[in-house]
């Protein structure tokens, strides 16, 4: 976003301090830049001065630089040269950097003129601004624009970018419209938007405007519609005021997004953010399994399989060493992103204990359930790596939460999103407690924040309904309501074609949306000293015999990730594109 004078005068004046005798008895120089074939330029000629009071200006200005001789003329022809030019008694000329130009996203020479070169000012006019540039060429007749429909009633000017894209400038917003769809941008709003150097910071790219700043200096801008010379896209071009020197170039896809919320959505996240419901069968069909060696080369797809799927295996990754800090799965989880710490720790172990304080580190069957819901923010992803596994039993099994919650008939449904279940974690030195709803309220498959909550085996215990009602045969009838509503969910969670289940082998590593998929294993217990003979199993002294190591990832850090590769894979496509 820059400042862009639209003014054709360009006036040299020496700096104070460096004014020369000649420059004290005669005028200062005006040099007047038009294109050439102007009639402008016949009627007002450019004034001369002495070439000695030239040469003194300019080099009292510290405009030029020491003399450079000309070279000498080369032949043209076999037969005819030009005559050698003597060497001028001039210094070359040599441009300075512009030490404004840190305060401009563009600059005029960074915009191309169009067919439409009206400047709008609704409020108080803008001198840098004001003057249209003129029209030096006349466009082909194919290139003309068609007519068009009249301005929208309110509207002091139409700019028409597309045939389905325009902008209308009004006395304090514009209207933005697309294929129809039209939505208002106020000029606070606007200017709030910009992101040139002085109100984004180009090293943090943070804001260093706040809405007080857009409020205070959106009051009197003005606008034209302008090219940009490099990328080819046009857009409105404001000028916020001649004195604050400040300019913004809003191209249309800037717009767009600016008009449309979920627009940024979909250039960084769609399709890999879309997620897709499964039941039993559904799920082979997707990539669930992924060996390990593939796993960096493929890591967008398996953030992709997570994200839509909500769940990914990885097999094969090596189940030695099994210290928390040199694990293999913290250095898979690493490619990801940040491990999210817990009073568990960042990677904890899953091992039938004595005496254990959490329900899992037994053998006992686990059913359905999410971890850490007496948490206010429980983590959104979980990862489990399978370190050791010689016992019967302890087979693993999942559903997908939404595809059951989508299935659910209206009115249980809506039950489910205002009905909020305590859970809680008294023990070990903790006490945690919070409620959520068994479906959040949002819910949706395009919001990523979208959950279900559902951990049987940590609910609190239950207080009174909040109900406005003094009838208490009423207020009976809507607590057992409940508790039916709440039932009937328990037990299409179990309905066995929503459950894909396996025994996961020594090696496997599961992620897993834990805000979404439901995980659970069945009971297990040690094999006999002849099943260990007869499958050629071995123990080791001092480990466990079914073991699993896991930790959990926020949802930004894998959306993140998510996001960066996608852009990453899609500038690839880019330049490749170009080169062919």
């Amino acid at each position: 976003m820059a400042h862009i004078g639209s003014s054709s005068l360009l006036r040299v004046l020496p700096h104070p301090s460096r004014c020369t005798s000649s420059l004290t008895t005669n005028p200062p120089i005006l040099q007047t830049r038009y294109q050439s074939g102007s009639s402008e330029s016949r009627l007002h000629p450019r004034p001369r001065l002495p070439r000695s009071d030239i040469a003194s200006f300019a080099v009292g200005s510290d405009l030029l630089t020491p003399p450079i001789k000309a070279p000498v003329s080369r032949p043209l022809g076999p037969d005819t040269t030009r005559p050698v030019s003597r060497p001028s008694s001039l210094p070359r000329p040599v441009l300075k950097a512009n030490p404004y130009a840190g305060n401009y996203t563009v600059t005029e020479a960074d915009l191309e003129d169009t067919e439409d070169n009206t400047v709008v000012s609704p409020g108080q006019p803008s001198p840098s601004l004001r003057a249209p540039i003129p029209q030096h060429r006349r466009p082909p007749f194919g290139q003309r624009r068609p007519h068009v429909a009249a301005k929208p009633s309110g509207a002091q000017h139409v700019f028409h970018f597309t045939p389905v894209e325009s902008v209308s400038i009004h006395s304090d917003y514009i209207t933005y419209t697309h294929e129809g769809e039209t939505s208002v941008i106020s000029t606070t709003r606007l200017y709030d938007n910009c992101t040139c150097p002085r109100c984004r910071d180009k090293s943090t790219k943070q804001k260093s405007t706040t809405a007080l700043d857009a409020i205070s200096a959106s009051a009197n801008p003005s606008f034209r519609k302008a090219r940009h010379k490099h990328t080819g896209k046009h857009g409105l071009l404001v000028d916020w005021s001649p004195e604050s020197r400040h300019a913004s170039f809003f191209p249309t896809w800037v717009l767009r997004a600016m008009s449309d919320p979920l627009h940024a959505e979909r250039i960084y996240r769609t399709p890999s953010f879309l997620r897709q419901t499964w039941g039993a069968e559904t799920l082979s069909h997707s990539r669930l399994r992924v060996p390990f060696n593939e796993m960096q080369s493929s890591l967008l797809q398996v953030l992709e399989q997570l994200q839509v799927y909500g769940i990914v295996v990885i097999e094969g990754v090596p189940t030695n060493p099994t210290s928390d800090q040199d694990c293999m799965l913290r250095k898979v989880v690493g490619l990801i992103g940040e491990i999210r710490n817990t009073f568990y720790g960042e990677t904890w172990d899953v091992k039938s204990v004595k005496q254990s304080k959490n329900v899992a580190y037994t053998d006992q069957d686990l059913g359905l359930h999410m971890d850490l819901l007496y948490f206010s923010s429980p983590p959104r992803f979980q990862a489990l790596h399978c370190l050791r596994n010689r016992v019967n039993g302890g087979m693993s099994y999942f559903v997908d939460s939404f595809r059951v919650a989508i299935d659910l008939p209206a009115p249980l449904f809506e039950t489910l999103q205002h009905h909020r279940i305590g859970y809680i974690y008294d023990n070990d030195n903790h006490f945690l407690r919070y409620q959520h709803p068994v479906i959040s309220p949002q819910f949706s498959l395009a919001n990523p924040h979208s959950a279900v909550n559902w951990s049987p085996p940590f609910r609190a215990g239950t207080g009174p309904l909040a109900m406005p009602t003094k009838d208490p045969a009423l207020a009976a009838r809507e607590e057992l309501r409940i508790y039916r509503a709440v039932a009937d969910f328990e037990r299409r969670l179990a309905d066995p074609r929503y459950r894909y289940q396996f025994t996961m082998r020594e090696g496997d590593l599961v992620m897993f949306d834990n805000r979404r998929v439901l995980h659970a294993r069945t009971a297990f217990s040690d094999k006999t000293e002849e099943e260990r003979e007869r499958e050629s199993v071995e123990l080791v002294e001092g480990e466990p015999t079914r073991w699993l190591k896991g930790c959990y990832l926020d949802g930004e850090v894998v959306w993140d990730k998510l996001a960066v590769l996608q852009r990453q894979l899609s500038d690839v496509k880019k330049v490749t594109a170009g080169s062919t």
